[in-house]
């Protein structure tokens, strides 16, 4: 389903849509896209955001399967689209159209080029880390409700249970052999999967459920010789996938956005534009 996005007056990204009574007197309005979770407010800062919200919060029949956004630190992959997903089960709980459903939060146990050693704790204190740019958005949207949750492990998988909603957070390595029915998932990191890893998470998606996946095709913390398998979906499946629907004419089931802007620091930017130029003239 294609949405009319357009910039109003105040800079904001809003949906157009035409309304009329009876198809009389049709009225163009203008919606702002606006995602809420809890205390949490956020608004599109740029299209390819306003695409992303739109594109994860489409339901019943035009809602789909698998989203995915890949781009650069800093563009707001993992934030801005968990935080679409959550406002989505929100709404849908709070006008009782289906069940909610569960959120399951996973992403590959990879050091950014460092090793950390044994982490002490439980399960839960050994993988937090890893889920710390999730847990921001659950923090600041909820967060005295966060600070209350307490974490129950079973099974080498942890749940919290957090304003009515089960998030079930494990390691990519217990995803296999399940199928995820009325589920929300999302893939963290997901440059750091290995070529048959991101095979088997993708089919790990099962009825009712739609599957979030965001990573920065540009670096990867893999073992070298290991290539990653965000760049090889990319590069080289999704591209198959997107033949065979124009083949048979059939409506696309996924969406794929590259975000481009950065929301850290303006130097962030500048770091990264010099290091993909350095490293384009290392390839060339």
């Amino acid at each position: 389903m294609e949405h009319n996005i357009v910039v109003n007056d105040a800079g904001q990204f809003c949906v157009r849509t035409e309304k009329s009574k009876n198809g009389k007197n049709p009225k163009t309005v203008e919606t702002v896209i606006t995602v809420k979770v809890g205390g949490l407010t956020l608004y599109p800062e740029d299209m390819e955001q306003a695409k992303l919200a739109m594109a994860i919060q489409m339901e019943g029949q035009d809602e789909l399967p698998f989203v995915m956004s890949t781009g650069a630190a800093g563009t707001g992959k993992t934030y801005f689209g968990t935080a679409c997903l959550l406002q989505r089960e929100i709404a849908a709980k709070a006008a009782q159209e289906r069940n909610p459903r569960n959120v399951v939060l996973c992403r590959p146990a990879v050091e950014a080029e460092e090793e950390i050693g044994f982490l002490k704790g439980g399960l839960f204190e050994k993988i937090a880390p890893y889920f710390q740019p999730v847990f921001d958005v659950l923090k600041e949207g909820w967060r005295a409700l966060f600070k209350k949750a307490d974490p129950v492990e079973s099974k080498g998988t942890v749940y919290l249970d957090i304003n009515g909603f089960e998030f079930e957070i494990a390691p990519i390595a217990f995803m296999r052999g399940r199928t995820f029915k009325d589920t929300v998932i999302v893939v963290d990191e997901a440059q750091n999967l290995t070529v048959g890893q991101i095979k088997m998470v993708l089919t790990r998606l099962g009825e009712n459920s739609t599957m979030y996946l965001c990573g920065d095709v540009t670096q990867t913390d893999l073992p070298d010789g290991k290539e990653s398998g965000l760049k090889f979906f990319v590069e080289k499946v999704l591209p198959k996938i997107q033949a065979k629907d124009e083949k048979l004419g059939r409506k696309p089931k996924y969406f794929h956005t590259k975000l481009t802007k950065q929301y850290r620091h303006e130097w962030v930017g500048d770091v990264v534009d010099a290091f993909e130029e350095a490293e384009a003239e290392l390839a060339a």
